[in-house]
């Protein structure tokens, strides 16, 4: 627990506490990775149905997701399933989903990246001067037309911090709505009046929003089939004082996993690719207290 005062910058950029209770604006989603789409390899498409169904113990049937994308992906197996989230799902409790299947293993140790932008970050001493002389309305208004100038510098920085194409390319989350987030000064400064304008802060003059991106892709690979996980949580958040001083940014938070079957379903995926080589035809069955797949004769 901090103490009395104002918090320091460090504390403010590294102030944040994982709960799942935690409200935000964010998207679950799973999809195809792009070096597969388009492809009618009949064995690929075997692999990739594997894959899909066992996801299904993970994040749930294509009922479970939202309507539009759930008919598109009736029609259209390499369509993504998208789902809207309203509270926050933490790190530890996908690699939970994920450690307690009887299926899937990880294939490699989770990485987690950090980083963040620094917006309103002007020196304290200069701006009381600069603002000594100006109205509540003028320094609300230069704040405001200081801000839409950070998005382009956001965007680069977002740019840098997601730099793996294997996330970057499947992104679903609206970045419009977190380059909004940041232009919107408006939302977290004192008014003319006097009056906080927007959302109330906390005792250190803080708001912060978050922003969640949550994708599952499937990489129907016959010698090595497995899926990529990935979070990135984007936290927005603006520092006020009574003085008007402003500080704001960006913290983000990147983490990542693949995940592959067990080794005693290989043998089963093998045998369903050497099946369809054949023209015969298959189907999983999970059997014994294992949940080893097994190939049965349709």
């Amino acid at each position: 627990m901090m103490g009395k005062g104002k918090r320091s910058k460090d504390q403010v950029v590294r102030a944040e506490v994982e709960s799942e209770d935690e409200a935000v604006e964010g998207i679950l989603h799973v999809g195809l990775h792009k070096g597969y789409k388009d492809m009618t390899n009949s064995k690929f498409i075997a692999v990739d149905k594997i894959l899909q169904k066992q996801l299904e113990e993970v994040v749930g049937e294509p009922e479970a997701f939202d309507n539009d994308s759930c008919a598109n992906f009736r029609g259209n197996p390499e369509a993504t399933l998208k789902k809207a989230l309203s509270k926050h799902m933490t790190w530890e409790a996908i690699e939970r989903e994920f450690m307690q299947s009887r299926f899937w293993k990880r294939d490699c140790d989770p990485k987690t990246k950090h980083s963040d932008f620094e917006a309103h970050d002007a020196n304290p001493t200069i701006l009381r001067i600069t603002n000594f002389w100006r109205s509540r309305q003028d320094i609300l208004d230069k704040q405001l037309e200081e801000s839409v100038k950070f998005v382009p510098k956001a965007k680069s920085w977002f740019d840098s911090f997601v730099d793996d194409p294997d996330i970057s390319d499947y992104l679903e989350l609206d970045m419009e709505k977190v380059w909004s987030e940041i232009a919107d000064v408006n939302g977290v400064v004192e008014g003319p009046n006097g009056q906080p304008i927007g959302q109330e802060r906390d005792r250190f003059g803080m708001i912060e929003k978050s922003f969640l991106d949550i994708g599952i892709v499937r990489l129907p690979d016959i010698e090595k089939p497995h899926v990529k996980v990935f979070r990135v949580k984007l936290t927005v958040w603006s520092q006020v004082s009574k003085k008007l001083i402003l500080r704001s940014g960006v913290r983000g938070e990147l983490r990542s996993c693949k995940y592959g079957p067990r080794d005693e379903h290989m043998e089963a995926i093998k045998e369903a690719v050497n099946r369809v080589k054949t023209g015969g035809s298959w189907r999983f069955q999970a059997k014994g207290n294992t949940m080893a797949v097994r190939i049965r004769k349709v």
